[in-house]
């Protein structure tokens, strides 16, 4: 226990700057976590009011992001598909519901075998989706701390780094494509993972380098955002 204690010491700091991200991104996404509560979800229910039939039950509409519509017109769809045919024991390898029917598995899109989306397949989808979006938030700002640490930056450098990351007005806006969100969080990583194998290579000199525990971090992060 001791010896624990004693190797968790000097990463106290950066366990701390990790924990701290993490919460922000939680606090900044609270409204949407728990919907039976708060009565807030991330899904833009409301854009359905600009398609029939539901127009003729709301004539009057303000000014709106018709982009928006896409997170309950499609991918709240595939993701509901996906639990239903899952829950048959079936993979969702085809669509039948568009025309006579398209690919699905195969487009990529739906992220289907992203980790994270399991969130999907075993939550309520307006709660899942709350979830998702700030674990994802989350992780783009720890990511890009580790990449600050790795390019040499004080913690708390690095810290504000991360915030900066994780609540820029790209991933903000793109809290509503979780493709694009799930992708772009990894970006830092895999570019620390790069700066990291440079910056050995140019240690070790004319001596031999063999990267490959770097490599596997580096192709398990490729993995991760082909997945998204």
């Amino acid at each position: 226990m001791k010896d624990r204690i004693r190797f968790l010491t000097p990463l106290r700091g950066d366990l701390l700057a990790i924990a701290c991200l993490l919460l922000l991104a939680l606090l900044w996404f609270a409204p949407v976590l728990f919907p039976h509560l708060t009565g807030a979800t991330l899904l833009p229910y409301d854009t359905l009011y600009t398609f029939e039939p539901w127009r003729t039950l709301q004539p009057e509409l303000v000014p709106h992001n018709g982009l928006l519509a896409d997170l309950v017109l499609e991918n709240a769809v595939w993701k509901q598909h996906i639990r239903q045919t899952m829950a048959e024991g079936q993979l969702p390898l085809w669509n039948p519901q568009i025309f006579t029917g398209v690919p699905f598995l195969a487009a990529g899109q739906a992220s289907t075998f992203y980790p994270l989306s399991i969130l999907f397949y075993i939550l309520p989808l307006e709660v899942a989706y709350g979830w998702f979006t700030a674990l994802q938030i989350a992780l783009a700002g720890i990511n890009m701390y580790l990449f600050g640490r790795v390019l040499g930056l004080q913690k708390l450098a690095a810290f504000f780094s991360g915030v900066v990351f994780m609540f820029s007005g790209f991933l903000i806006v793109s809290v509503v494509f979780t493709m694009f969100l799930a992708a772009v969080v990894w970006l830092p990583l895999l570019l620390a993972i790069v700066e990291q194998i440079i910056r050995k290579q140019e240690e070790k000199g004319t001596a031999s380098f063999h990267p490959i525990p770097y490599l596997i971090a580096g192709i398990a992060v490729l993995s991760l955002i082909i997945l998204a």
